[in-house]
């Protein structure tokens, strides 16, 4: 798996590359972040424990992290480009595919705005043990359908 530094490099040579076409518009990456699976698994043991600790956005904003780290590696087992899309959009196409139902859209897509209320624009939020354990659960899910064994 490529390092972080090879990513910003991989994504830095290929929008100079695009940008020097004529007829290419500005194209924007989402910074997905790249984890291996031995470091999402403790992510995710530590989120649980955020949320024994009733620190529900903390655990949220966790767990859209951890689940930034596991759409590339889903996104790439399916041929999905995603690269260019945001969370949200890539959601919306692992349900058009299938691969995740309608309420789990749904209930991802309020954990990241609900992290981007939080988190970047340090808005007051409301969550609770419920939510933050849903948007977990899915996320944990979502791993388990792309671990493999170590």
């Amino acid at each position: 798996m490529a390092t972080n530094i090879e990513n910003v490099k991989q994504k830095s040579t290929l929008k100079t590359w695009l940008t020097s076409q004529d007829n290419v518009e500005d194209i924007f990456f989402y910074d997905y972040p790249r984890r291996d699976q031995k470091d999402l698994r403790e992510y995710l043991g530590r989120a649980s424990e955020i949320i024994k600790l009733s620190a529900w956005e903390t655990a949220i904003a966790s767990a859209v992290f951890i689940l930034e780290a596991i759409i590339p590696l889903m996104a790439e087992e399916h041929r999905i480009d995603f690269e260019t899309k945001t969370p949200t959009e890539v959601l919306q196409i692992f349900y058009q595919k299938n691969l995740i139902s309608l309420e789990n859209r749904d209930t991802l897509s309020q954990g990241i705005a609900l992290r981007e209320a939080f988190m970047t624009k340090q808005e007051t939020t409301q969550s609770n043990h419920d939510l933050a354990q849903r948007v977990l659960a899915i996320v944990a899910n979502l791993f388990q359908t792309i671990a493999n064994d170590d």
